[in-house]
């Protein structure tokens, strides 16, 4: 999959409101009081998405050919963007809680040095996994 995308959003203004949904995802949806606000809320919304599929390991839905969308009356297709690319730089950078036993001899003795426990960890990782 490219590492940018774009996924149609199907938009209809009723009743002084833009509602949107994502046909190529289930419950991406959402609102808006004027289109300024919709451009804000579309793209929140599927990044909000695209995030939660990405960080559960699910895969993401090729995106719909916009014209292939059968619209109804008064509807018209937005093509939102999808940083793919952005989205899964954050979750590789995102901290892991991992919960690792030492003697205490050996804490105590790093406790007093002021060692920082978790850059070492990462670091010997680094180091065992041959990575720069």
């Amino acid at each position: 999959m490219k590492k940018t995308d774009a996924y149609p959003c199907v938009v209809r203004y009723e009743d002084n409101t833009y509602y949107a949904d994502f046909p190529d995802f289930d419950a991406c949806f959402t609102d808006a009081d004027s289109l300024g606000e919709l451009f804000v809320n579309t793209k929140e919304v599927l990044n909000g998405v695209l995030l939660t599929m990405l960080d559960n390991g699910l895969t993401l839905p090729k995106t719909s050919d916009s014209k292939n969308i059968n619209l109804k009356k008064g509807e018209f297709v937005l093509l939102v963007e999808a940083p793919i690319a952005s989205i899964e730089e954050r979750l590789n950078k995102k901290s892991i809680k991992k919960t690792l036993s030492i003697p205490k001899w050996l804490n105590d003795l790093g406790m007093k040095e002021n060692v920082n426990f978790s850059q070492i960890l990462q670091d010997g990782l680094k180091r065992e996994l041959n990575l720069k």
